[in-house]
């Protein structure tokens, strides 16, 4: 019996290794093939590249990554777990890699996977990890509002007002995670499954969220920094920075891969 439990435990490790090897290659996969397709386009050659511009850009995008980073570590904090700076920097950045590969729960996954460990449950980094995914979009929708109602696009052709789609993002995207709903599903969660240790959680507080919303536009408005450095660096023309400029550059913000 002990030298059969010890073969179980044998494979179980050798099949997570070769688990996380094909992850691996998957997502050098569908990197390099997006990384393809954008170098491939026909406009891409003729683009002024400047170097500078583009690391200035890339900075500033991780800049942007490291405040998410810092509100998911404080909503771990916030559910008693207990991750170094370190870990959860490497499984935030990592993990968005998964955001390449088809399927989105991947990325947050793969953010557990990484995270996990004797002072982080998974239940509570993938949970963690969907709250401040929302709160993230939540903020860019009243980033972008505020934004597109004080400098308004033209987009004759269109006839839904920008300012009010992202009303309406903002709305779908913040309903889940205010305070007496997250805490609602949690509870109905953890009467569901009562055995599972990693839906006991802590209550979420207004502050909570506030704060969430508070840094997280601070990294929209870093990004759209960001987006304006991009465009220096390619267009013919380089772009003033101006507080228009920097307001329509952030109400437009990409944000994360993929996202």
């Amino acid at each position: 019996m002990v030298n059969l439990w010890f073969m179980a435990q044998r494979w179980q490790h050798r099949l997570w290794i070769a688990g996380k090897i094909l992850l691996t290659v998957a997502i050098l996969i569908f990197v390099g093939r997006q990384f393809y397709q954008d170098l491939s386009k026909p406009d891409a050659e003729s683009l002024p590249w400047q170097p500078g511009w583009i690391l200035l850009s890339a900075g500033l995008y991780a800049v942007f990554l490291g405040i998410l980073t810092a509100y998911w570590r404080h909503l771990l904090h916030v559910f008693g777990e207990r991750p170094t700076l370190w870990l959860a920097f490497r499984a935030y950045y990592v993990g968005l890699l998964g955001k390449y590969v088809p399927g989105k729960a991947w990325a947050l996954l793969l953010r557990g996977m990484l995270v996990r460990g004797p002072n982080v449950r998974l239940g509570v980094a993938i949970y963690t990890g969907f709250y401040e995914v929302l709160t993230t979009m939540s903020a860019g929708a009243l980033v972008a509002g505020v934004g597109l109602l004080i400098w308004p696009p033209d987009v004759s052709d269109w006839n839904w007002q920008p300012f009010w789609v992202a009303l309406g993002l903002l709305v779908i995207c913040i309903v889940p995670i205010l305070p007496g709903v997250s805490n609602f599903v949690a509870r109905r969660m953890a009467a569901r499954f009562p055995q599972v240790e990693a839906y006991r959680l802590a209550p979420v507080r207004g502050a909570t969220l506030a704060l969430g919303l508070v840094l997280a536009s601070v990294g929209w408005g870093v990004l759209g920094v960001s987006v304006w450095a991009i465009l220096h660096s390619v267009l013919p023309a380089p772009i003033a920075l101006t507080w228009e400029t920097w307001g329509r550059a952030t109400a437009r913000s990409p944000g994360r891969p993929s996202q």
